[in-house]
């Protein structure tokens, strides 16, 4: 995580040419900003008793949301009954659950009631982070609920399946990656991590319903062409005294 201390092995596996291998001490060269910042690290080492290096790819994740806390509870649950589970979204997408130490209600009332409703606050412990979350109560059964349909820049998915939970966009080299939104049905909420630079290019949209419940979880990975030269270019350092058939230095560019 970023900001936390990183714990490296303290061994590699060296592979021999007959194919033994043998467990080696390392010493790693880590900078002291490796967790400075989020994303793919790598770090080098010194291999006891060899020239060669180590070397070990470290990935630094960022806490970057919560994903909503809105539950749906039989009438007259106990402030103690409800479910303390939340679910953190990291950089690259990954998601963690956790709990709350417990909950604080501002209407302890609500719950009470059929359709009741109340706002709650709950601290994650030996932290200072604080979640909001949302308790409703009924005894109605509660519906999954789903996502309807993706929107890309405001304009529709086209091959959109409820069932598909994986899609690769094309992305023209240099474009500015869109945004992406969804529709939902059933008292479905879909929370969105946008894509960008820090993780791949890859939108990731969570689906959780009515009962906090994490229901689903779609992937558009988009997919930068890679560059198409416009032009060539050529580049004479000298073009006075040309002789026919000797050779000149030149310099070829590639016009993106």
């Amino acid at each position: 995580m970023v900001g936390d201390e990183v714990q490296l092995p303290q061994t590699v596996k060296a592979v021999y040419s007959d194919g033994s291998t043998e467990d080696k001490s390392v010493t790693w060269q880590a900078p002291a900003d490796l967790t400075k910042t989020h994303g793919v690290k790598e770090v080098t080492g010194s291999v006891e008793g060899t020239n060669q290096p180590a070397r070990l790819m470290v990935k630094v994740l960022d806490l970057v949301a919560w994903l909503p806390k809105k539950q749906t509870v039989p009438v007259n649950t106990d402030t103690e009954d409800l479910d303390k589970t939340v679910t953190a979204v990291f950089s690259d997408g990954s998601t963690s659950d956790t709990e709350v130490s417990s909950w604080t209600l501002e209407d302890p009332e609500a719950l009470k009631t059929e359709k009741g409703e109340t706002k709650a606050t709950g601290k994650i412990e030996d932290t200072d982070i604080s979640i909001p979350a949302r308790f409703k109560a009924s005894d109605e059964e509660v519906p999954e609920g789903s996502v309807t349909g993706i929107q890309i820049a405001g304009k529709s998915l086209a091959d959109f399946s409820a069932d598909k939970t994986y899609y690769r966009i094309p992305l023209a080299y240099g474009a500015t990656i869109p945004t992406v939104s969804a529709t939902t049905s059933g008292g479905a909420t879909a929370t969105i991590q946008q894509a960008g630079a820090g993780n791949d290019k890859l939108t990731s949209i969570f689906v959780t319903d009515e009962s906090g419940r994490l229901t689903r979880v779609y992937r558009l990975q988009f997919v930068e062409a890679s560059p198409a030269l416009t032009g060539i270019e050529l580049e004479v350092d000298k073009t006075e005294n040309l002789v026919e058939d000797r050779a000149i230095p030149y310099k070829v560019k590639g016009v993106l």
